[in-house]
């Protein structure tokens, strides 16, 4: 890492950009850190510079997304979508969990994800994890969330399906999870409260008699990582901006019963574009 920077800094200087304010920015933007080795390194090789954190620059940089990163989330969408089909055909009773991951999986590679990643439920008493040579029983929920990076990126979808016909509370949980997820989108216009998008959703939930049953967040912004700025939280003092990308995802986990539905949005001035197709009724295997 210190040779990668030292031929970084010999760029700068080649290109009289070494003295100054100099902004740095980490990979990550879940936790915004970087190696004190890195950093010596940086002040070693650039001693006349002001070195400054600016990942919020960049990220308040990266919050509008472009026609063409637009047209690569909704083909990522498309992507993530043809995975969670093959994971769907492929569950059924007494299948391993990780035979019906591998068929989403190889459905995800074959279109052209470069990343894939996975989190399912099998049974209400368990929130989503990743696979755990669990194997799918009849008369069980099963609620997964799809993760695909494809052209560097990003996109959730989530699902819900009922290994046999669905119980009568499962299909109110699902309900529940399906018309928060209207409300919060509808929600999700130019300069709205990302708090107030969220509230959409524990509105709808509270209602239909399973507050505190929310067990994940209700979203969060996508795009070149994930998460991306903003989320969609109660206690968020973020507005969403234009053409930002958000994955709403409303959760539901309660005794007997399990619920994730969910997808990605661009906010835009003339009303939310969505990228997915969203579920909008149980699906039965």
């Amino acid at each position: 890492m210190r040779c990668l920077f030292f031929e970084c800094a010999g760029i700068l200087k080649e290109k009289k950009l070494a003295q100054g304010r100099l902004g740095w920015v980490t990979a990550d933007d879940v936790a915004d850190e970087m190696s004190d080795t890195l950093l010596r390194a940086m002040k070693e090789a650039l001693p006349g510079a002001s070195l400054e954190p600016a990942s919020d620059l960049a990220r308040q940089m990266r919050l509008p997304k472009e026609p063409e990163e637009i047209e690569l989330l909704r083909r990522c969408t498309q992507v993530c979508e043809l995975a969670a089909d093959a994971f769907i055909k492929a569950v059924a009773p007494g299948v391993e969990d990780f035979a019906a991951v591998a068929q989403a999986t190889a459905a995800a590679v074959a279109a052209g994800a470069n990343k894939y990643d996975m989190i399912i439920s099998l049974d209400p008493a368990d929130v989503s994890l990743p696979p755990r040579h669990k194997h799918f029983q009849a008369g069980k929920p099963v609620s997964f969330e799809l993760t695909t990076e494809y052209e560097g990126y990003w996109i959730q979808i989530c699902r819900t399906l009922s290994v046999g016909p669905p119980s009568p509370l499962q299909k109110r949980v699902f309900a529940a999870c399906r018309d928060g997820y209207d409300a919060a989108v509808g929600a999700a216009k130019l300069g709205a409260r990302a708090a107030d998008v969220a509230r959409a959703v524990t509105d709808v939930v509270e209602k239909a008699g399973f507050a505190g049953c929310i067990r994940y967040g209700v979203g969060h912004g996508i795009g070149l990582d994930i998460p991306e700025p903003c989320s969609i939280d109660v206690n968020s003092s973020a507005v969403l901006s234009d053409q930002m990308a958000l994955i709403i995802h409303p959760s539901i986990w309660t005794e007997g019963a399990s619920g994730f539905v969910g997808g990605p949005i661009i906010v835009d001035g003339r009303g939310p574009v969505i990228l997915d197709h969203p579920q909008r009724e149980m699906i039965e295997v």
